[in-house]
């Protein structure tokens, strides 16, 4: 099972596209995803870009070709994201990080995004990065640009556009027309879904953001009791009380909850296509894959209160505040570097969000609540609603739509990010504003006080419309109960299925030649004690194992399947297939092993007495003391493929510690040396930063290092490298001098 042999699926054939510089040629205009083109939602064939794509709401990538330019754009959220690779005059772009990142595998040599691996360890759910990959040379553009390509000239220029967010007062005359007309708009998007199918849920909870979408439906005209409002029911603590909330709300304002009135027409996903999809859509940004385990026969509009928290301000802090908030989560391991990774994520981010907005101040509790749209919103419910496009189901999010992100809710007379919340239902629906919510949470006194001034002041004219209703006979949605489930739930036998991988010697020995057991031994600690989401970080391990072996294995994997790679871990029976599958033979092992293994030589010298008690990082790199490297102490030779190695060193006697970075002594038929060039990018020693930039080496080229020690001093030495920059027609060279005629 997930061999990985079998052909893509349908739905990844028809969402996801990979296109390169060689061969601009065939791209032809499609949109991926769905757009809201005013109070229409057009999908695939029905799309018309007359007025262009950029910032507009929905989830998708529109490849526009006219002629010889293709434009490229994305929805406000980015919810797909466009990922684009360039070096030396060949670019490429997709829509999907794993489907670039199998593809260029293959034509070019890839190294691994450690800081963005570390932080996405760390963090709860997504990532917070607003460009980062887990391989470095594959960049996420922000959300606020689009690429043009110049056919002719094979030239692709990206660029930013202002999104003109926050430039709007909320409290000023322009402020509420703005809101109005957010409010008109999905109002009328309510009643012309309502007029063309039942397929329509809403989804209700106790608390603050679904209960703005809610408000538009109650205030909408449409027949509620023909659509299915929905609770969860999973006896989780939470939403047991978000269940009795909107239990009581379904009395008050009448309608039915939990009665399914959505077209039970499925069609079913194998356990490889459902996970290939989650994979393709979320793995290295998103840590709970949901499987989905069929697609609707009609389009189901799921309408959900996702991305409020961003309008609230949930991260609304002081960066120090929000850095502290994030080390307290990274106290969960002992590995320091986790911890320093994310805060220079976080940072990095902060720092384009600011240019971005124009705000001097990087730290400025302004950038940080940006950050929670620019990043988590974008990752989690983004990525989500794709990975929902799988089942036939468009996840529409009004508290995500773009004229809300121009409001500007904060001044001199509100501090409070929240009056947008306030305004809304005290405009368009006073009396949700009594109902309770959940936690016993209450909006301030002073800000509903602020709201209802500014609503007299701006009165709101109410609109008179006729009850929406089906205009045409729906005749295969028939009332059923919530249980009924016709089709088996697929999500237990994924997270099986990846548990068994995860598991096996396989996974945990590519994965911890990187990164500490410890690591690895509390993903299986978190999955084995949480009930909600317990894959979470076996899932983060699972989708760096795979970047691991992308970046360090290059062109050796062969399949499209994203999991069919995992699929061969633990089966012995299989070794030799995997081995030639991987390696596609001992040459191009040694090959590739040639490149990628860094040579560092460490002496404690002085006198013959002197010598280095020194441990690794790195279990499998190969420690050995040369005898011509033993004069005047005992010197050692460590070779490690890891690309990251933290050596600490106990100094026995007094003398002077020196190091050289080196490649290895490679040499042809006739005993001649090769320049087989390492790229190391990083050296310290304790907190000092010896260089943090690119130092080309070969055997014979070393970077030196020397510094004077004491008897029983203690250091950490971390060095960071990659493999050299070199062109295919250099590696093609190299590879013919150093294999000969083997």
């Amino acid at each position: 099972m997930m061999s990985g042999n079998a052909t893509q699926c349908e739905f990844i054939k028809e969402n996801f596209f990979f296109l390169d510089s060689t061969a601009l040629d065939k791209v032809e205009s499609k949109l991926y995803g769905y757009v809201i083109d005013g109070d229409q939602v057009s999908m695939g064939n029905s799309a018309s870009d007359s007025a262009g794509y950029s910032g507009k709401d929905g989830a998708f990538v529109y490849v526009n070709r006219q002629g010889n330019e293709i434009t490229i754009t994305q929805d406000f959220m980015g919810c797909y994201g466009i990922y684009v690779f360039q070096k030396e005059g060949y670019f490429a772009v997709s829509n999907s990080f794993q489907l670039m990142a199998n593809k260029l595998k293959k034509l070019f040599p890839l190294t691994l995004n450690r800081d963005y691996a570390n932080h996405l360890l760390v963090r709860t759910v997504s990532s917070v990065s607003m460009e980062g990959t887990l391989i470095n040379e594959i960049r996420l553009l922000p959300k606020n640009t689009r690429i043009r390509i110049d056919v002719a000239n094979s030239v692709m220029k990206i660029e930013e556009f202002d999104e003109h967010e926050l430039s709007v007062p909320i409290d000023s005359k322009e402020g509420i027309e703005l809101l109005d007309q957010w409010y008109d708009k999905w109002v009328n998007i309510i009643r012309n879904l309502k007029k063309k199918t039942n397929n329509i849920e809403v989804g209700l909870s106790g608390g603050k953001d679904s209960r703005i979408t809610f408000c538009l439906f109650l205030t909408s005209d449409a027949d509620l009791r023909e659509l299915t409002i929905k609770s969860l029911k999973d006896g989780l603590h939470t939403h047991k009380e978000d269940l009795e909330i909107a239990t009581d709300m379904s009395k008050q304002y009448d309608f039915p909850l939990n009665v399914n009135t959505i077209s039970r027409n499925l069609s079913p996903y194998t356990l490889e296509e459902s996970m290939d999809i989650s994979a393709m859509t979320m793995l290295g940004f998103h840590k709970e894959m949901h499987f989905k385990d069929a697609s609707y026969e009609k389009t189901l509009y799921k309408f959900t209160g996702s991305g409020g928290e961003a309008l609230r301000g949930d991260w609304s802090m002081e960066l120090p505040a929000f850095l502290e908030r994030s080390r307290k989560i990274a106290e969960w391991y002992t590995t320091p570097d986790l911890s320093q990774s994310t805060e220079k994520i976080i940072k990095d981010s902060c720092k384009m969000i600011a240019k971005q907005i124009n705000c001097p101040d990087e730290t400025s509790f302004k950038v940080v609540a940006k950050l929670y749209e620019e990043t988590y919103s974008r990752h989690h419910f983004g990525k989500a609603t794709v990975e929902s496009l799988s089942a036939n189901i468009v996840t529409m999010m009004p508290l995500m739509d773009s004229l809300l992100y121009k409001l500007n809710t904060i001044n001199e007379k509100n501090k409070d990010m929240e009056l947008i919340f306030v305004l809304i239902l005290d405009r368009y629906c006073k009396s949700l504003l009594d109902v309770r919510i959940n936690g016993g949470r209450k909006y301030k006194k002073e800000t509903i006080e602020y709201a209802r001034y500014l609503n007299e002041k701006y009165p709101f004219q109410k609109r008179n419309r006729e009850i929406a209703r089906l205009e045409e006979q729906d005749n295969t949605n028939k009332t059923v109960s919530m249980t009924s489930r016709p089709i088996e739930n697929i999500r237990e036998k994924a997270e099986e299925y990846l548990w068994k991988s995860f598991s096996s010697r396989d996974c945990q020995q590519i994965f911890t030649r990187y990164f500490s057991k410890e690591i690895y031994s509390k993903a299986k600690l978190y999955a084995n004690q949480f009930d909600y989401y317990p894959m979470r970080h076996v899932n983060a391990v699972l989708a760096i194992t795979k970047a691991i072996s992308d970046v360090t294995e290059s062109q050796r994997l062969t399949q499209d399947s994203v999991f069919g790679y995992f699929g061969s871990f633990g089966q012995e029976e299989d070794a030799k297939r995997v081995r030639d599958v991987l390696y596609r033979g001992a040459m191009i092992r040694s090959f590739v092993k040639n490149l990628m293994t860094a040579r560092i030589d460490i002496k404690n010298m002085k006198s013959s007495g002197n010598d280095l008690k020194i441990e690794c990082s790195d279990s499998s790199c190969k420690i050995s003391n040369p005898q011509w490297f033993g004069k005047d102490g005992k010197g050692y030779q460590i070779e490690s493929l890891a690309q990251e190695i933290r050596i600490k060193v106990n100094c026995v006697h007094d003398g002077e510690l020196i190091l050289f970075l080196r490649g290895l002594d490679i040499r042809d038929d006739e005993n001649v040396k090769i320049p087989v060039y390492i790229d190391y990018q990083y050296l310290a020693i304790d907190d000092e930063v010896i260089f943090d930039g690119l130092e080309e080496i070969w055997h014979d080229k070393p970077y030196e290092y020397k510094s004077a020690v004491k008897d029983g001093e203690e250091h950490v030495i971390t060095v960071k490298w990659g493999p050299h920059g070199y062109t295919n027609m250099e590696l093609l060279q190299l590879m013919d001098r150093i294999l000969g005629n083997a």
